[in-house]
């Protein structure tokens, strides 16, 4: 399956490919996607690290005021 870059459309590369086992069920296979071009994957990723932050903020935030 291909899929896109969100951010320029360029068709993604398969950069890592593993697989997990565990003592239970059939092993799981994982691949990550990169964008061809490595400027582009830097500000993808920094995007998404902002996205992770904020989303970790507020989960404090949340837990700060439960408390």
């Amino acid at each position: 399956m291909q899929t896109t870059c969100i951010r320029c459309g360029k068709v993604r590369i398969s950069f890592k490919k593993w697989e997990d086992r565990s003592l239970k069920g059939p092993a799981i296979t994982h691949e990550k996607t990169v964008c061809p071009d490595a400027e582009c994957q830097k500000l993808v990723d920094r995007k998404f690290e902002e996205i992770r932050e904020k989303k970790e903020a507020l989960r404090n935030a949340k837990n700060l005021v439960q408390n």
